[in-house]
């Protein structure tokens, strides 16, 4: 058995978020570049577009926020500027941004629901937003391969959103705002299934994070072997094709 026949039989793609324009294209470059069995959890009580000519489609449900995760207990706040920026004031000043920031955390709930509904034959998990658009100049099979032999999480993002999907790859975190040790990119994640924290449980304990500081608690934390950020390789779609 080649090793991409024997990947294939290991690793799943698993797309959540909303479905938005110009989805149809970002899955059909997905499907091109990282060529596995890929599930779509598409939440039932939340405005999609219509997935057309797409199999394996797992309705899940969005629930309300129990909680604003930028509003957490002080003994849960990461030490950084942006989350301080937020907690202080940033999303009270905003129109709309306390509503917008309250769901943060949601995007995370709904990666970990669509692991517990696909088979458990899977342990390398490749998570992805159904408005990415992916290089396809880049080997991204590199990450797969990192996982299996690291058990590391991979985090990729495009944090220019000008920028075109092809630019190079970089490694490490390049913003000076954010707590780089509890902060993995999450536009594309590459991650084992048995490094899943017990997202629920977070969630009740009101200590599940926004964004990329909960993706990080999630899917990288609990085994303590470590994560890694790249930046570049994707755009969002809306700034690729408006």
């Amino acid at each position: 058995m080649s090793e991409k026949q024997s990947l294939k039989n290991r690793v799943a793609v698993f797309v959540t978020g909303q479905v938005r324009d110009h989805s149809d294209k970002c899955i059909q470059r997905l499907n091109e570049v990282l060529p596995f069995d890929t599930y779509y959890g598409v939440c039932t009580n939340i405005k999609n577009n219509k997935l057309d000519n797409v199999k394996n489609i797992i309705e899940l449900f969005q629930p309300e926020p129990e909680y604003h995760p930028y509003l957490v207990e002080d003994k849960f706040v990461p030490d950084c500027p942006t989350f301080r920026r937020y907690r202080e004031h940033k999303i009270f000043n905003k129109k709309g941004l306390y509503e917008a920031s309250n769901k943060q955390y949601l995007e995370v709930l709904h990666h970990y629901n669509l692991i517990q509904k696909v088979p458990n034959k899977y342990d390398i998990i490749i998570r992805c937003r159904f408005d990415v658009f992916l290089s396809n100049k880049i080997n991204f099979f590199k990450f797969i391969n990192h996982v299996k032999e690291t058990e590391q999480t991979v985090g990729i993002s495009n944090l220019n959103k000008f920028t075109d999907e092809n630019k190079p790859l970089t490694l490490g975190n390049i913003r000076s705002d954010i707590n780089g040790e509890v902060y993995l990119y999450n536009h594309l994640i590459f991650h084992k299934r048995n490094n899943v924290a017990n997202v629920p449980q977070l969630i009740k304990e009101k200590r599940l994070l926004p964004a990329e500081y909960g993706h990080y608690q999630a899917f990288a934390e609990k085994n303590g072997k470590g994560f890694l950020n790249y930046q570049g390789g994707m755009v969002i779609a809306r700034y690729k094709f408006n």
